[in-house]
């Protein structure tokens, strides 16, 4: 008899995506320098009613939101300090040293 494989499902994120929220500094406005996941929500539901920013910060953005609405943005603030900052968007990276 064969095991049957997972299924899995596309909730439209992966795990990296969820790094990302809990290292990523916004890189602009009010919130400058604020990581994404401790943006307030009213500033994220802003943005829902004029516009995302586009590409990746953006689609973080909404992610951020959904995850707020959720009542699930703890479970993201635990990765906080246990994942290597990645670099902020629209910002180079620095070499290793």
């Amino acid at each position: 008899m064969q095991s049957k494989k997972p299924e899995t499902v596309d909730v439209g994120f992966d795990a990296q995506d969820l790094e990302r929220l809990a290292t990523w500094k916004m890189p602009f406005g009010r919130y400058r320098g604020r990581v994404l996941i401790d943006l307030p929500e009213e500033y994220l539901l802003w943005f829902e009613r004029t516009e995302f920013p586009a590409g990746g910060l953006g689609r973080l953005m909404k992610l951020c939101l959904g995850i707020k609405a959720s009542g699930a943005e703890a479970v993201v603030k635990q990765l906080k300090g246990r994942v290597r900052r990645p670099p902020t968007p629209g910002r180079p990276q620095a070499p290793d040293a």
